[in-house]
């Protein structure tokens, strides 16, 4: 709680008119959780929402504010909520050290991209999902009636798997899609925030966690530039990482492998410090994007590796 302190000789008119300001400091919005669906409100600060003249101020919710569950609510200038967004904070994204300095032409690049337009249309939850199906090598069909927004979700797209991943996929519009069904049957296909096909379950929100966190931590970043330029990153780590991963089970030539072993050859080539969620993160991508079999072993003797 805030107290606000006077003394006798305080004008009264001077006052009322702090607490009136004060007063207006904070304003309610309405949301609803995106996990169980409780509604309720959070409290956004009006010197935060002042600074919002493009793009979204991303809010924190914590446990017991709306619900039981965190979460983080992306709000415009004008109080919209654009997207409620399930993080995982426990998640940790590995750093690499490196002493690379990005280049003028990265910049460059970056700079021609209209990010604020991307985030205002592409909700949090959208751009994990189509970061995941990149990332494990599927065919991608976004469905959007706004056809001004196709070249600058290509740009984006693009821009942020440049070196590293293929990223197949089709913007079109939904009456399109409806008239040619059969056609991307095999598809993951994707509208606003909803799943309209995934056939093979690959985009549970169980499997999500680390692009999540990676989402959370693009959104987070409030300079444009910046923000495309982490994203980019983090694909291209995960990428190089994946290749490091196929390089370490190629020279036990099909024998079974340890966790703990491909941790630690990371940790010795690439000097970085790789946890058990995020292992998995690239044994997916090993498996999926790269289609190579992965022979990791039991449970129980992965356990005991790490004794």
């Amino acid at each position: 709680m805030s107290y606000i302190i006077i003394n006798k000789n305080f004008d009264l008119v001077v006052l009322i008119l702090i607490i009136y300001r004060f007063e207006k400091i904070m304003t309610k919005v309405s949301l609803r959780c995106p996990e169980c669906g409780k509604n309720g409100y959070i409290e956004v600060s009006e010197e935060e929402l002042s600074n919002v003249s493009r793009g979204l101020l991303a809010v924190n919710v914590s446990e017991n504010i709306i619900c039981n569950h965190s979460f983080v609510a992306y709000v415009d200038k004008n109080l919209k909520i654009r997207d409620c967004f399930m993080a995982d904070f426990h998640i940790e994204i590995p750093e690499l050290v490196s002493t690379q300095t990005v280049e003028a032409e990265e910049i460059s690049k970056a700079d021609k991209i209209d990010l604020v337009l991307i985030k205002l249309n592409l909700p949090a939850t959208l751009i994990a999902y189509l970061l995941k199906s990149i990332l494990l090598g599927q065919d991608i069909l976004i469905l959007n009636d706004q056809a001004y927004l196709y070249e600058h979700i290509q740009e984006f797209i693009e821009y942020i798997t440049e070196n590293s991943f293929d990223a197949n996929f089709k913007i079109i519009p939904r009456e399109d899609y409806i008239n040619n069904k059969k056609e991307y049957k095999n598809y993951i296909i994707l509208e606003g925030n909803e799943i309209v096909n995934d056939k093979d379950n690959i985009l549970s929100d169980k499997k999500l966690n680390v692009e999540r966190t990676i989402v959370e931590k693009f959104l987070a970043e409030s300079d444009e530039r910046s923000s495309l330029i982490v994203l980019k990153n983090e694909i291209q780590k995960s990428y190089s990482l994946a290749e490091k991963v196929i390089e370490f089970i190629n020279n036990y030539k099909g024998k079974e492998i340890q966790s703990k072993k491909i941790i630690d050859y990371l940790a010795k080539e690439e000097n970085v410090n790789i946890k058990i969620p995020y292992l998995r993160y690239l044994l997916d991508i090993v498996e999926h994007y790269f289609k190579m079999d992965v022979p990791i072993s039991s449970d129980i003797s992965n356990f005991l590796g790490f004794l």
